[in-house]
């Protein structure tokens, strides 16, 4: 998934159903770990924001994490 715009800021996010309300917290980290883990983000280059999101019942909760990439030589990121 690469934006279709140059200049447009990437957002990716996922979206969890908590257990429980007092698990959120954690939820939200294994959303954003996530992202990480199965490099979501992957060709990709500059700013790109990451959001994760956790639900339980009609409680939402969410985390966001902006990185930045940068395209090595070889085109891959850095």
């Amino acid at each position: 998934m690469i934006p279709r715009s140059a200049g447009v800021v990437p957002i990716i996010m996922e979206l969890k159903v908590s257990p429980s309300e007092a698990s959120m917290d954690g939820t939200l980290d294994e959303a954003l770990q996530q992202i990480h883990d199965r490099k979501y983000y992957m060709g990709m280059s500059g700013r790109v924001v990451l959001i994760g999101m956790a639900f339980f019942r009609k409680v939402a909760a969410c985390r966001t994490e902006i990185i930045r990439l940068e395209r090595s030589r070889n085109g891959s990121e850095g």
